[in-house]
């Protein structure tokens, strides 16, 4: 497949969504602290009023230690984590009706866990 393509594949993933006011125009501005960074850790924190999901990326990882560079920590309503995780999801699906299933992970031991177990990398 030609980068091109792939690139209009992934343009056209979109959730299902039904707007509240079709109308109504979105005007997004960056702040001042707005970056981009690739994560391929994910931690989450729970408690009875957020959710916390930090972000960062795995530098080295071996039986003996887990080097975690952390970026940035999101933190939102219980709700908001529930309405995302949704989201998410219908985003995954439509990925992979577009381009295939995504393989799980082969074995989970193949996979380090961060010591809380609120962690995962391939």
């Amino acid at each position: 497949m030609a980068k091109k393509e792939i690139i209009q594949k992934a343009d056209a993933v979109q959730a299902p969504r039904k707007p509240r006011y079709p109308d109504r125009k979105v005007l997004r501005q960056k702040s001042e602290t707005y970056s981009n960074f690739y994560a391929n850790n994910v931690e989450i924190t729970v408690s009875p009023w957020d959710m916390r999901l930090r972000f960062g990326q795995i530098l080295e990882a071996d039986e003996e230690k887990l080097v975690l560079e952390e970026y940035s920590t999101v933190f939102m309503s219980p709700q908001h984590a529930k309405a995302f995780a949704q989201i998410l999801q219908a985003h995954i699906d439509k990925y992979e009706a577009s381009f295939g299933q995504l393989k799980e992970p082969s074995e989970l031991s193949s996979a380090v866990w961060a010591e809380d177990d609120n962690s995962i990398a391939q």
